[in-house]
């Protein structure tokens, strides 16, 4: 067999093996395609499950972040209010102004203490012949003074003259709005009907009660201001500024 023939021979045996073998290449490139889509797309589906949780993540973040906010508001909030209270308190002995009413009963009177811790005080006392002909208080001028005081202590006056005095309605409507009336026994240990004064009046047996009470008054005024409105015998003046308000507009 001449070399010719060899070569020949050779190529057509060759021909059906490359014939075969490209069926086969195919196949394992669209396999290859395959993988590599489904890796593409469980990529892609990782990405977007991490977008997601970090999405997550950041929304808690940001809810985390209000609250935060919320809640240093809410302290501040509080804060300035306990500054507030605290301010009113230690300027209640320069701010505010006491008038005692001081009755034949009393026995221990209240005003020493006040004055040595502080507390500028306006007394007026009531003899036991005023006391005994129905004398309450003692004159016209007296008003001037209820109106402008801060705090009001009754001292030494039993429990039937304390209803009388709270029956006086020139005395009791012109009491400031938001100032506490302290009903001091003396050392008494009788009680007062304290209705006819008003939720935030107290009745107190010793000197110390009694400038806690004040003090006390004092510090809840614009609260007790709020509770009560215009008493009685502010509305005149109240209805004087309403109608001074109107036309100045």
């Amino acid at each position: 067999m001449n070399k010719c023939t060899i070569l020949t021979t050779s190529l057509f045996l060759a021909i059906p093996s490359v014939a075969a073998a490209a069926p086969a290449a195919a196949a394992d490139t669209a396999a290859t395609s395959l993988i590599t889509a489904v890796t593409a797309a469980l990529t892609a589906g990782a990405a977007l499950v991490t977008a997601w949780r970090g999405a997550r993540r950041a929304r808690a973040a940001a809810n985390t972040a209000a609250d935060a906010v919320i809640s240093s508001l809410g302290a501040n909030e509080r804060a300035a209010a306990a500054l507030a209270w605290s301010e009113r308190q230690a300027c209640a002995h320069s701010d505010g102004v006491v008038l005692v009413l001081t009755y034949p009963g009393c026995k221990r009177s209240a005003v020493e203490l006040l004055r040595v811790n502080g507390w500028r005080v306006m007394q007026y006392c009531i003899t036991r012949d005023e006391l005994e002909r129905g004398t309450l208080l003692p004159g016209p001028h007296l008003i001037t003074d209820v109106t402008t005081a801060d705090a009001i202590v009754v001292e030494g006056l039993d429990p039937a003259n304390v209803a009388k005095l709270a029956a006086v309605r020139e005395f009791r409507d012109n009491i400031r709005a938001g100032a506490g009336v302290s009903l001091y026994t003396g050392g008494e240990n009788h009680r007062y009907d304290l209705a006819a004064w008003g939720e935030c009046d107290q009745g107190v047996t010793t000197p110390v009660t009694t400038e806690a009470a004040v003090r006390a008054s004092l510090a809840r005024r614009e609260a007790t201001v709020r509770r009560q409105g215009i008493r009685p015998g502010q509305l005149a003046a109240a209805r004087q500024a309403l109608i001074g308000s109107h036309r100045d507009s």
